[in-house]
């Protein structure tokens, strides 16, 4: 994957939210998650997990309808729609 784009569904519409690399350490720091990693190499139907976060400015809502696009090396963008719950 080449980038990531990442909007939230508002009232006027699909809103870009931030998207940068981001470092969640677990409570007890054994573990810390990557988000939205680029470049990031996947295999074809591998089913590899590649988490994403986007940060929004604003009233944040208990439930937001999410847009993640990610865009490969060759400019082909894949999208998909989610329910995000904070």
């Amino acid at each position: 994957m080449h980038s990531y784009e990442i909007f939230g569904k508002r009232e006027h519409g699909w809103e870009p939210m931030e998207v940068e690399r981001f470092e969640n350490p677990e409570p007890n720091g054994s573990k810390t998650e990557i988000c939205n990693p680029t470049p990031l190499t996947l295999a074809p139907h591998s089913g590899v997990e590649a988490p994403v976060q986007g940060l929004t400015k604003g009233p944040r809502p208990y439930e937001m309808d999410v847009k993640v696009v990610a865009e490969d090396i060759f400019g082909k963008k894949y999208e998909v729609e989610v329910k995000a719950k904070s």
